[in-house]
């Protein structure tokens, strides 16, 4: 990961310390800021998510 602002190490301490399951997270290789330099690839990731929330299994 090229995130040099938040290291992808301190950000899965981060998670493990909100209680985020790594089922839950999504890595996109990019820099701090995907929603500028991996728009297409960021916003699948939300539909899917948006899609999951919306109709829950079980």
């Amino acid at each position: 990961m090229r995130d040099v602002a938040i290291p992808l190490a301190v950000q899965r301490r981060m998670h493990a310390a909100a209680g985020v399951q790594a089922a839950d997270t999504h890595t996109l290789d990019t820099a701090h800021s995907p929603f500028a330099t991996a728009t297409a690839a960021l916003a699948d990731i939300v539909a899917a998510e948006a899609g999951r929330l919306a109709h829950p299994v079980g």
